[in-house]
């Protein structure tokens, strides 16, 4: 039971500004969300930086169950922080202090009134940011692209007044240095949010914002927060900072260098004995030891972080698929497969709770069934149990964009026989990489082996196919189907033989390639390239763009450019965002280059349609 005075002092901590929200801030930190929920719902309905905070309890349950139902309340509460903030702007620019029942005599506060405006441009911001990540998610790109403009928007004329602040020689127009640190972490969070959503949707959002992500910049902005300790959003910017790290680490090519990992590790570290009972950074740290090929200690931190959030919800799925992919990457096909069970058996009693199976999935529970039949086909499994989840996930109506991407590669898999699907969802994921940069070369000639084991049983896997021989379906014409390829991929399906020979193909390469085997690497996946005509859903071609300049990376890396950049031209297929995103950042890492890529036709025809628009 907290004790919360329903009024402040009307001068701010001698400590610093946000002395009054830290007791809230780190029951959140720590995984208690009902307390720290008692702690700020009281003043959330009138005090926008409460708003905020109690949005993002539910933001961060959402992320450990991924319940629709907290989902839609943080989008909820997310939406009233914003409107709260921006009904409190218009108030002081009418020279009015909205606070007042907050701080009784703070209207003859000069310097308080000041503080507390610019901090409710920060929460105005921050709350535009977070809600347009949750839009994309609910792939609501438009609405999403419209929040990131407002909250850019606020920073902007925020930043602006702080350069002012900064250079004035008047002590009275002075900033509290932590709420400046909050307004650099919003801006920070924005810039590399909008980097990490995939590269046509960024470019499209810059076009109709007006500017571009300046990753680098935003980084600076989160360090400068991280390094003010008395910032309330000091921990969050660790976080981000630690995230973008892990990803860049994750996509990188030289795995002997792993600087980015190692901040990250520090970051987390820190963390962790400051709230040692949080679960988001157990789950961080998880993944970095990955990048450090330590699977076992993966594996530990991946537990420890279930632990930690049992009290929220006994299954947390996100650290469920954390731990699996690890046994995954450790080869231990068993005990992954045993978690993605337990995973759909979650899906499928949830479905009961809501009063039977509901044919509108969502994308976990259907990539939870597909990565399961995958698995039993690994493990030569009963066929039967294969088909039925391959079966029941393409019969489901997608709910988004990702659900029906999952549900188009289950139909694929059907059609195929799915032979390679196992290895070819961890190439998707990158954790086919993680697990050939920690194999030794005995394990990695047993994947060779494997491969070809599974070559045997797959229709026209071990064939060399002719290319005037394939034929190729046209693709539907009109609106719609341009439409529909930017939205689930694509409509059309390959020939079933040019599928599972090129899959082969690609998967045997990058197999050659974790062995130092270059030249054979090289010979196997140019292969693909000599079929690329022949595609209607170019995926595996994308994969093997993505191979070819990898093996070509340290004897040629203009070559390896190259290769990258033709991969990166290639559209309308299943899994696009994450591997165009995959080429952005390879090409990037090598070469310095930021690429661009065409806007998606979804986007455009809305941005062209004015009523829609506005």
């Amino acid at each position: 039971v907290f004790f919360h005075n329903t009024t402040f002092s009307s001068k701010m901590s001698a400590d610093h500004f946000y002395s009054k929200e830290e007791d809230g801030i780190k029951e959140i930190w720590n995984n208690n969300l009902d307390a720290a929920s008692t702690y700020f719902s009281p003043h959330s309905k009138t005090h926008p930086r409460y708003a905020l905070f109690y949005a993002e309890i539910s933001v961060f349950k959402s992320f450990i169950t991924e319940d629709i139902k907290d989902r839609t309340e943080a989008i909820s509460r997310l939406s009233f922080a914003s409107e709260l903030a921006s009904s409190h702007l218009k108030k002081y620019e009418r020279g009015k202090f909205p606070l007042e029942e907050f701080y009784p005599s703070g209207e003859n506060d000069a310097s308080l009134i000041r503080n507390c405006e610019m901090d409710c441009r920060a929460v105005l911001g921050d709350s535009c940011t977070i809600l347009a990540a949750f839009l994309v998610l609910e792939d609501q790109k438009l609405k999403a692209i419209l929040q990131l403009r407002r909250g850019w928007q606020t920073y902007q004329e925020a930043n602006k007044i702080i350069e002012k602040s900064l250079s004035s020689q008047d002590k009275d127009k002075s900033l509290d240095p932590s709420v400046i640190a909050s307004v650099r972490f919003g801006s920070g969070l924005l810039y590399v949010i909008l980097s990490m959503i995939p590269p046509g949707f960024a470019q499209q959002a810059a076009s109709l914002i007006g500017f571009k992500a300046d990753k680098k910049l935003g980084l600076e902005y989160l360090w400068s927060c991280y390094s003010n300790p008395k910032c309330i959003r000091s921990d969050f910017a660790g976080a981000i900072i630690a995230l973008n790290n892990v990803l860049l680490s994750s996509n990188s090519i030289d795995k002997a260098n792993q600087q980015q990992a190692k901040e990250a590790e520090t970051t987390i570290n820190q963390s962790i004995q400051k709230f040692p009972q949080n679960s988001l950074f157990y789950i961080m740290r998880a993944l970095i030891m990955v990048e450090f090929n330590q699977n076992i200690k993966s594996i530990k931190d991946a537990e420890k972080a279930i632990e930690n959030a049992k009290h929220i919800t006994e299954f947390p799925p996100i650290y469920l698929r954390v731990l699996s992919n690890n046994y995954l990457v450790e080869m231990n096909w068993e005990e992954g497969t045993k978690v993605y069970e337990k995973l759909v058996s979650i899906g499928e009693e949830t479905a009961k709770k809501n009063g039977g199976k509901s044919t509108q999935a969502s994308w976990s529970k259907v990539w939870h069934e597909l990565k399961l039949g995958s698995l039993y086909q690994l493990l030569q499994k009963d066929p039967k149990l294969v088909t039925d989840l391959w079966t029941n996930v393409s019969k489901s109506h997608a709910s988004d964009k990702w659900s029906g991407v999952v549900i188009k590669t289950a139909k694929k898999y059907l059609r195929t026989g799915g032979a390679f699907s196992c290895f070819e969802l961890m190439m998707l994921t990158t954790h086919f990489d993680k697990l050939l940069a920690s194999a030794s070369k005995e394990q990695k000639e047993q994947i060779l082996e494997m491969l070809d084991s599974i070559a045997k049983t797959s229709n026209g896997a071990l064939e060399q196919l002719v290319p005037s021989e394939l034929t190729k379906k046209k693709k539907g014409g009109g609106l719609f189907s341009t439409l529909s390829l930017g939205f689930i991929g694509g409509s059309d399906e390959n020939d079933a033989k040019l599928d599972n020979r090129c899959s082969y193909l690609v998967l045997k390469g990058a197999v050659l390639r974790s062995l130092d085997r270059q030249e054979e690497a090289l010979v196997t996946l140019r292969e693909v390239l000599d079929y690329k005509l022949a595609f209607n859903d170019p995926l595996i071609l994308a994969l093997a763009y993505l191979e070819l300049g990898k093996a070509s990376s340290k004897s040629n890396p203009v070559e390896a450019v190259k290769y990258w950049k033709e991969g990166i031209k290639l559209n309308g297929y299943s899994w696009e965002d994450s591997t165009k995103q995959r080429f952005k950042t390879l090409i990037t890492s090598l070469s310095g280059e930021e690429v661009e890529v065409a806007a998606e036709p979804e986007l455009l025809a809305q941005r062209d349609n004015k009523e829609d628009y506005s």
